[in-house]
């Protein structure tokens, strides 16, 4: 099935965020296949994840373990997106949530 964004994370998810967004949340033991294409058959425009190891066939940009981001928390793939610990930003869990939401339902 497609989906407009695939959240592939254990992390709670403030799923009113992404409210009008056709999105579907499922658990970080998906990996990617390709890079709109998740294991389980699933495709997707962009996917917000919080392990490195599920996305690990899109050489997502690192150093010393951290995903490089911009502010919008986007990888060096535009529909890539790294929330939580791996990005290592100072801001605060909610408010990357709230970035990427914004993002996505202001900027496409």
């Amino acid at each position: 099935m497609h989906y407009d964004l695939i959240i592939l994370t254990d992390r709670p998810v403030p799923s009113s965020l992404f409210e009008g967004i056709n999105h579907l949340v499922i658990s970080q033991e998906r990996f990617l296949v390709d890079l709109y294409h998740l294991d389980d058959g699933n495709s997707f425009d962009y996917l917000i994840f919080s392990n490195l190891d599920s996305v690990s066939c899109a050489d997502v940009l690192i150093d010393s373990e951290v995903v490089i981001t911009n502010r919008h928390f986007q990888t060096n793939h535009d529909h890539l997106f790294a929330i939580g610990p791996i990005n290592n930003s100072k801001t605060r869990i909610a408010d990357q949530w709230r970035t990427i939401a914004d993002f996505l339902k202001y900027n496409e």
